[in-house]
């Protein structure tokens, strides 16, 4: 089912990139960050987000809409002021912005009954759990599993030692996930030839480093973790699209 006024949250949504991003330089997240609530540049940002957000509308009138968001912008971002910096800060942050712009869309345009008519129908579609489930499957499972495929390799590769401070810390498991995501989307979607880029691209930038190196075991031993990945994502697409055919 399709959505009405779609214009509609895709000018707040662009409202909010220009609020959040271009029209805020780093020296005023700086200042903000040091300042925290006594930052007048917080207070600047919070009036750019409600001037630009009520020209998206493109109407005198909700007047409610750009003062949700702008009121719930600004309890978002003092709370993120005070909160450790990390990048889960920053997702969160963005996350809350968003559903707010969608909220209020959903209740301007009475759509909260078509939001919850789909998302009931998602839940009970077989074909969107099994989509659901080879996504989930290919993300820390998948890790284990070719960790404990190449578990045998690991004391002779690495000797009896753990040291990595040579590589950043869960690099490797977040670089295998991402690229297991992209592997099961060009699979589901048929386009291989960008999976057979991405091996070639990780072979030039994983082993450039080992190209001098005496250690032929830790360029094997890479190579077998690297294409284990490849080959259960694949499978895990190809097996999914297999199922769906079938309901």
């Amino acid at each position: 089912m399709m959505y009405d006024n779609l214009e509609l949250l895709l000018r707040l949504l662009i409202a909010h990139v220009l609020s959040d991003f271009i029209f805020q330089s780093s020296k005023w997240v700086d200042n903000k960050n040091s300042k925290k609530v006594r930052s007048k540049y917080l207070y600047i940002h919070i009036a750019i987000t409600f001037i630009l957000t009520y020209i998206a509308l493109g109407s005198w009138q909700p007047l409610w809409i750009p003062l949700v968001i702008g009121v719930s912008h600004f309890a978002i971002d003092l709370l993120k002021l005070y909160i450790k910096e990390s990048p889960w800060r920053f997702i969160i942050d963005q996350l809350l912005h968003i559903i707010v712009i969608v909220v209020c869309w959903l209740l301007y345009t009475s759509q909260f009954n078509v939001l919850s008519t789909e998302f009931t129908f998602g839940w009970d579609s077989p074909k969107v759990l099994i989509y659901i489930a080879s996504y989930i499957s290919v993300t820390i499972p998948t890790s284990i599993l070719v960790n404990e495929l190449i578990k045998k390799w690991d004391l002779e590769v690495n000797g009896d030692k753990s040291d990595k401070s040579d590589s950043l810390r869960n690099a490797g498991k977040w670089i295998g996930i991402i690229e297991r995501f992209l592997i099961i989307t060009f699979t589901l979607l048929g386009k291989f030839e960008p999976i057979g880029f991405m091996l070639a691209a990780k072979s030039v930038f994983r082993f450039g480093d080992l190209k001098n190196s005496k250690d032929r075991k830790r360029t094997e031993y890479v190579l077998v973790g690297t294409l284990l990945s490849f080959a259960v994502s694949i499978i895990v697409g190809l097996l999914t699209i297999q199922i769906v055919k079938i309901l």
